[in-house]
């Protein structure tokens, strides 16, 4: 439940979801040959990247937002 200050949301204030990606060496030598968006993505996760998704539900789990409010901004 929640108050007039959250708008019946529970919450206050913003947590932000993010994705990063960093360009390591294998991932740049990767992306010179334009291979398919399909083998990048795979490198980057290699490469360590958490994906949108993944820093979401690890704030789930944390529980800096809910699981709702997840889907609602991922549009699940």
């Amino acid at each position: 439940t929640g108050c007039d200050d959250c708008n019946g949301y529970g919450t206050k204030g913003r947590t932000g979801i993010f994705e990063l990606l960093s360009v390591t060496s294998s991932l740049r030598s990767l992306i010179t040959k334009q291979p398919h968006f399909d083998f990048i993505t795979a490198q980057a996760r290699n490469d360590g990247m958490i994906s949108l998704v993944q820093d979401g539900v690890h704030k789930v789990e944390q529980g800096l937002i809910s699981l709702a409010e997840l889907a609602r901004v991922l549009s699940l």
